[in-house]
């Protein structure tokens, strides 16, 4: 889903922005990238809908971002502060100036994957890219993790490749349980980050490449702060 959430509060910061994410089993899961004091940032928010209405939710920040949940089965619900349904007639009658895709810059940057497992996609997985772009040069490392009902596992590896156009294109060489591989990958900048474009894969010369003939994903990796134990 995409919406928009407008917080206007009062004595200290307000915040208007964009929502991008899922909605399942009552729960509302989102990136919410947020202009606040001039500053663009980029939060996950989560919400649960009680009758007509939602409450959001409240949880601890991984240490990497202070972004994102760390666990989604532990969030608190703010039941004092519901967002109560208003009729159609009271909402804009115009959706407000949506954000641009963001224009990728030289310079160090981070991204963060999250995906919770699904009936049709039984695997949780978490990513975080820490990428250098440097001209149209791009160069980095991709650690992620996923679980699921027959595996675990974690993987890491690096990434060399190119920018041209707002998309970057690259060899990501990874290591997962001892076994080494390769994957070309595209990603595109979005609204709060970037996107890969997750197609089939077929294998040629030992490498793993999209198959550009067919339908592809668009995975959303969200922006996120970049720290020393990154």
């Amino acid at each position: 889903f995409e919406g928009y959430l407008d917080i206007k509060n009062s004595e200290k910061d307000s915040s208007f922005g964009i929502l991008e994410g899922t909605y399942k089993n009552e729960i509302l899961l989102a990136d919410y990238t947020f202009l606040s004091e001039e500053t663009m940032s980029v939060n996950q928010v989560i919400f649960k809908k009680i009758g007509n209405n939602f409450i959001r939710g409240y949880g601890n920040r991984d240490d990497a971002t202070g972004t994102r949940f760390v666990d989604l089965s532990k969030i608190t619900y703010d039941s004092s502060v519901p967002y109560i349904k208003v009729s159609e007639n009271e909402c804009p009658a115009s959706p407000p100036v949506v954000q641009p895709n963001i224009t990728l810059k030289d310079g160090r940057q981070c991204y963060a994957f999250s995906h919770e497992a699904t009936s049709t996609e039984p695997y949780t997985s978490n990513e975080f890219l820490d990428i250098n772009i440097s001209g149209t040069k791009v160069t980095g490392t991709k650690n992620g993790t996923q679980k699921g009902p027959d595996l675990t596992n974690g993987y890491t590896g690096t990434i060399v490749g190119t920018l041209k156009e707002n998309t970057i294109t690259d060899i990501y060489s990874y290591v997962v349980e001892g076994s080494a591989g390769k994957e070309k990958e595209i990603y595109q900048a979005s609204k709060t980050g970037i996107e890969k474009l997750r197609y089939p894969l077929v294998e040629e010369k030992g490498i793993l490449v999209p198959d550009l003939t067919k339908p592809y994903q668009n995975l959303s990796y969200s922006r996120v702060g970049c720290t020393s134990s990154n």
